[in-house]
């Protein structure tokens, strides 16, 4: 496949992971939820998408160069990827999930990605077997990140997080060559 003269501007091809597409890392953009992610990809690039990588080792090639372009490794911070859970798990007002909230949470299967470039998260992104569906308090964690990037190799592996916020992420994109 092509090299960086194939990728749109601001954009690099990592070797490694091969196909077509192209990544960009703002990280001048900041700490964001992920829908300000999703936004700044799409609002940056036709058809730009939060990150999605096939498989594990595609994902620790994007962490890598990550670093190299200065994600700061200190803290819990990572960056954003597009595998979401659309269905909403709130914790009712008695405060305790049912059985079936609780399998819902847990369930690896509803989590896909927005654009359809991998129909569900392969088990192997995910950072261990803990993963999705851990908080099983009123955090309804259905949006995803590769955190604490650099630090202990635990941590390799995409984790749940909520949506709206509360836990700040970088914007990672990728696009298709052009």
């Amino acid at each position: 496949m092509g090299g960086q003269e194939s990728c749109p501007a601001n954009t690099t091809y990592l070797y490694g992971i091969g196909g077509s597409l192209c990544y960009s890392f703002p990280l001048q953009e900041g700490l964001v939820s992920q829908q300000v992610a999703r936004n700044i990809c799409q609002s940056q690039y036709p058809g730009g998408q939060l990150v999605s990588p096939g498989e594990r080792a595609h994902l620790a090639i994007i962490m890598v160069w990550a670093l190299e372009m200065g994600i700061p490794k200190d803290n819990q911070s990572g960056f954003w990827t597009d595998f979401y859970r659309e269905q909403a798990v709130p914790m009712p007002e008695s405060g305790v999930l049912s059985k079936s909230d609780i399998l819902n949470r847990f369930d690896r299967n509803s989590y896909k990605t927005t654009f359809g470039h991998v129909a569900a998260v392969p088990d192997e992104l995910w950072r261990n077997e803990s993963q999705p569906g851990n908080a099983l308090d009123e955090r309804d964690e259905r949006c995803t990140a590769q955190s604490r990037p650099g630090q202990q190799p635990e941590f390799e592996g995409i984790d749940d997080y909520e949506c709206d916020g509360r836990v700040l992420h970088y914007t990672m994109c990728q696009v298709s060559m052009i």
